[in-house]
């Protein structure tokens, strides 16, 4: 049996459109590799920053991480400190944007459609094989549950005595 020219070409635009869409996302992982190089450079020494510092220390609590901000960002007598806590504080601020940039991709990282593809089959694979195992238990356990419907039942010497009663009449019959 050949395939026909229609599925030949559906099956080769689908392969076409996997390979362009593969393309553009190792294009676009090699921006924002570079994107996070050149962010990883600006941010490299942000622990030195006094508001990183202030809104990270976990033992201040957020009244008092308030109160500091704003002393920090209070105005000196001298303009080139204030110039500096500000200049400080924004780089901050884009730090903190950045971050929120990094988590977003992150999220919709993990929305990705081929993800959960590749979860709802690993789903399915459990259920398949849990059900054959079920199903290969089946005689086992109903087994164990006869025993137990007998034991709960208390006629498991009845049955026992009907049983040996049973081989010796079977014997007798011979």
């Amino acid at each position: 049996m050949s395939e026909s020219s229609a599925q030949r070409k559906k099956k080769t635009s689908v392969e076409e459109l996997t390979q362009q869409y593969s393309q553009r996302q190792s294009s676009s992982s090699k921006q924002e590799s570079k994107q996070e190089q050149a962010a990883s450079q600006q941010f490299s020494n942000i622990e030195s920053n006094p508001f990183f510092k202030i809104i990270l220390n976990p033992e201040l609590s957020p009244t008092e991480k308030k109160s500091e901000v704003a002393k920090a960002l209070a105005f000196t007598e001298n303009k080139a400190e204030s110039q500096a806590a500000l200049d400080a504080f924004n780089q901050f601020k884009a730090y903190l944007q950045f971050e929120r940039k990094n988590m977003a991709r992150q999220i919709i990282e993990l929305t990705d459609t081929e993800t959960f593809a590749e979860l709802k089959d690993v789903y399915a694979e459990i259920n398949d094989s849990l059900l054959a195992f079920e199903e290969t238990m089946r005689p086992l356990t109903d087994i164990v549950d006869s025993i137990y419907n007998l034991r709960i039942n208390d006629v498991t010497f009845d049955i026992y005595s009907e049983i040996k009663q049973d081989r010796e009449a079977e014997e007798a019959h011979k």
